[in-house]
């Protein structure tokens, strides 16, 4: 409905009134109406005192400058909110006030819906990385298990552990993606990553599972694909990784398939074809809605149905169009998608290589290990986090490197131990940093290291790593303001930690 009108004479006469007010108020009598009126909860905008009632502000708006305008506030009036303006005037030869009022019903309700998904955001977001920290724990500790000998029993329990727990990762992973597109935060960081390296390690995950149920799971990749991509490895890696884990599911004999080859529009195509059971053509429609599942008499509905939406606006992140997918009831599926794999500078070069070529498991000079702060090995990497089990997972990967390693439970005690080793020519090189932490985050505690650096308190300036979960742009570029060399995200790969903490070491 266009917005009420009515005009107050310096006597608190209404002048003039419009159909519209009428149809607001269901009266004439609109002064009436008027004086009994009170201010939303934290809906009066002009005027900041203890005044309740919308009259005593149009009473103090004839104080206002001549043609000077003001929202005042917003009512509630029969379970409708008005919103109201007045704007001084000359009429005739006093002055008067011109009061305009809007139903503005829609907007509360859009404010409110908002206010309700910016919390249900935060809710989710939170969950899902407070899931996500034991759950990566899990992870780890069950891989550093399997590399021991164990009896063939123990060994294939961990296997199933292995299973469940990455699939339990896998969907937190997608909660935590579907709250950053909520928050408008998603985001992709591309680098240069192995192409191959990335596959075989992505097949190795379900190649357990699909072996129980007799699937042979293999990959082919065309001579003409690059060893080394530019592009989100991690992204890269989920996608895949959804595409497969559904074909596993999906698949009880023959084999899965992963092809990869360079398209005619210079872009990565990849495909996932399985011999599965098939998908009905009023189903595939619906694959990449959100919350959509899939469920047949072979197989009942599992997940959250968020993982081919969120894997769909990868691709295009990436890139790539979207997802296609061709099946046939009783014969197989086939996903295919493309991606962008160069930099815009070098569309055409096949021949990337590594800007950083040293192997990982090159010769390191060996050190004694420990934790104990007060041993006699100087200590050269301070490991810094409030979860005890989070410290204990890059500790017992660090552990290969040989090095002498401490621990602090926030960022307070990191900023002591820091000068502490300092004062004692400890040759501190790294500092592996977790950014959310009480009493001081580790943002905090970078800019305290770097100010005790640039004040002289400290010879010597660590390199920071920053270590979260939370790697959208504004925390990203937050641990580069505070002073952080490097941004690792969690769950972090054992490799990717080891061969970016050798590199500040040796």
């Amino acid at each position: 409905m266009p917005g009420g009108l009515i005009l107050f004479s310096s006597s608190f006469e209404v002048v003039l009134k419009n159909i519209n007010v009428v149809s607001i108020f269901q009266t004439d009598d609109v002064l009436e109406a008027v004086r009994t009126l009170e201010y939303s909860e934290g809906r009066r905008f002009y005027f900041r005192d203890s005044e309740s009632l919308l009259f005593g502000d149009i009473k103090r708006c004839f104080e206002l400058e001549l043609n000077q305008e003001v929202t005042l506030g917003i009512t509630l009036y029969d379970h409708s909110y008005l919103e109201w303006k007045a704007k001084k005037v000359e009429w005739g030869s006093e002055h008067a006030l011109i009061l305009i009022v809007k139903n503005v019903d829609e907007i509360i309700k859009y404010e409110q819906v908002s206010s309700e998904n910016r919390c249900k955001n935060a809710i989710l977001r939170s969950v899902s990385h407070e899931l996500r920290t034991p759950t990566n724990s899990i992870c780890c500790l069950t891989d550093k298990l399997m590399e021991q000998e164990l009896e063939p029993e123990v060994y294939q329990n961990l296997q199933i552990i292995k299973i469940s727990s990455n699939l339990l990762l896998s969907l937190i992973n997608d909660l935590l993606d579907y709250s950053r597109m909520l928050a408008g935060v998603f985001n992709v960081e591309k680098t240069e990553f192995s192409i191959s390296r990335a596959i075989e390690e992505v097949v190795k995950l379900v190649e357990v599972q699909a072996a129980k149920k007799g699937v042979r799971v293999f990959s082919r990749i065309d001579s003409l694909v690059p060893e080394v991509g530019f592009s989100d490895d991690k992204r890269f890696r989920q996608v895949l990784l959804n595409l497969l884990s559904n074909a596993v599911k999906f698949t009880f004999k023959g084999e899965i398939e992963v092809c990869l080859w360079m398209n005619c529009r210079n872009k990565l195509s990849v495909s996932v074809k399985d011999s599965g059971i098939g998908i009905p053509l009023e189903r595939q429609r619906q694959l990449f809605r959100l919350f959509s599942r899939v469920h047949t008499s072979e197989v009942s509905a599992e997940g959250c149905g968020l993982g081919l939406h969120i894997s769909n606006l990868l691709v295009k992140e990436l890139g790539g169009q979207q997802i296609q997918v061709k099946s046939r009831q009783g014969v197989g599926s086939v996903f295919s998608f493309e991606i962008e794999i160069f930099r815009e500078s070098s569309a055409l070069e096949y021949d990337l290589e590594f800007s950083d070529s040293e192997e990982i498991d090159s010769p390191v000079r060996v050190y004694e290990f420990c934790t104990n702060v007060k041993s006699e090995r100087k200590v050269e990497v301070l490991v810094v986090d409030d979860e005890s089990f989070n410290r204990h997972i890059v500790v017992t990967v660090l552990k290969s490197l040989n090095i002498s390693i401490a621990e602090a439970y926030n960022g307070k005690q990191a900023v002591e131990k820091v000068k502490q080793f300092d004062k004692v020519g400890s040759s501190l090189k790294v500092v592996i940093m977790d950014c959310s932490m009480p009493e001081m985050n580790g943002w905090e505690a970078t800019e305290a290291i770097k100010t005790m650096h640039t004040n002289g308190e400290i010879t010597q300036m660590p390199v920071v790593l920053g270590y979260t979960a939370f790697t959208g742009a504004t925390e990203t570029a937050e641990c580069y303001r505070s002073g952080m060399t490097k941004v690792l995200s969690k769950p972090v790969n054992a490799e990717i930690l080891l061969k970016t903490v050798a590199s500040f070491l040796y």
